[in-house]
């Protein structure tokens, strides 16, 4: 085993995480990877002494496409941004998710999103 894929509840991503690097593994969380700076500091540094990496899910923000855009409108070729809009087309976790309360306590759910 050479990754562990962390989908524990947020509030102990970050034990999680540490127990797996202090392992050996290399480590990718769903979000949020951790609930503080400090604690994502700490799993950094694990993971630079040890060799290993750590990811966290969702990275689309950081996908191409997303990159692409960011460097446009960077470089102005898009022109002046002025506003934006979202729009959320699915239900919330409490319409899917079997035992979604772990979502609305401090550190988790869509609030933090």
């Amino acid at each position: 085993i050479d990754i562990i894929v962390n989908l524990t509840i947020p509030a102990v991503h970050y034990e999680v995480s540490k127990q797996v690097l202090d392992a050996g593994k290399h480590v990718y969380s769903e979000k949020p990877f951790v609930l503080s700076l400090k604690e994502g500091q700490d799993l950094k540094t694990r993971a630079e002494k040890k060799g290993l990496r750590i990811g966290s899910a969702p990275d689309t923000f950081l996908g191409g496409a997303h990159q692409l855009v960011r460097e446009l409108i960077d470089e102005g070729k898009l022109g002046r941004i002025t506003s934006g809009t979202c729009h959320v087309m699915g239900h919330g976790m409490e319409h899917w998710h079997p035992n979604p309360d772990f979502f609305f306590q401090p550190g988790a759910g869509p609030v933090l999103d």
